[in-house]
């Protein structure tokens, strides 16, 4: 009960002070200096969850992966005496408050070269940085303003989006996508939203295997 106070308060502070601003971070930052190019990406969700960013970077002819978030499931220590598993918990809860910087949740993604060079081919193939969002390209599914078409159009307001960093010397770019599966089944056809749910098939087929096998 302690605990679920606690992450329940936790929750409120990170989407009051972090959840809906998205913003340049420091371990952006880390990466523009350290690195040639690199792609950050995020699952989104309108739902309380904990933040967890995956990382594809190239400095010179090295492919590197990295991860940012918990490695373990919140609070889940085992028999602990209770002052060591408060302890460790509000470590935990620190992903919640603190910025995404290099630390505790930052780790790099081990794996064979020949898989992260394919893994950054077939990225590359997609084109990332000629992608254009919804800021861009318009939101949900187009319809004329004020007309029959646009109140019968299908809406989400719970589905799962992406936010794609596109990192270089020169900028960092945010691209925002809001459910992008549910809206490309609904009104398929945009090129963007096409590659970004196919980058997001590779990425969780990287990064995630085992949800990816369910």
């Amino acid at each position: 009960m302690k605990y679920s106070l606690f992450l329940f308060i936790a929750f409120l502070f990170h989407f009051s002070a972090f959840g809906q601003a998205k913003k340049i971070q420091p371990l952006h930052q880390f990466m523009q200096a350290n690195a040639d190019s690199t792609l950050v990406l995020e699952f989104t969700s309108s739902w309380l969850h904990f933040p967890a960013y995956y990382l594809l970077s190239r400095k010179d002819n090295i492919i590197s992966c990295y991860t940012y978030e918990l490695t373990e499931k919140p609070g889940a220590f085992g028999p602990t005496p209770a002052k060591i598993s408060e302890a460790m918990f509000k470590l935990q809860m620190k992903i919640l408050s603190e910025p995404m910087d290099v630390n505790y949740y930052f780790r790099s993604y081990l794996g064979r070269l020949a898989e992260r060079k394919e893994f950054w081919n077939q990225i590359s193939s997609l084109q990332p940085w000629q992608l254009k969002d919804d800021a861009m390209e318009g939101d949900r599914c187009p319809a004329a303003p004020h007309t029959k078409a646009e109140r019968g159009a299908p809406v989400v307001y719970d589905g799962a989006g992406i936010q794609l960093y596109l990192i270089t010397k020169a900028e960092i770019k945010i691209l925002d996508f809001d459910a992008p599966q549910f809206y490309e089944e609904s009104c398929p056809g945009r090129p963007s939203r096409i590659a970004i749910n196919k980058m997001a098939t590779l990425f969780k087929a990287h990064f995630l295997p085992e949800t990816t096998k369910r």
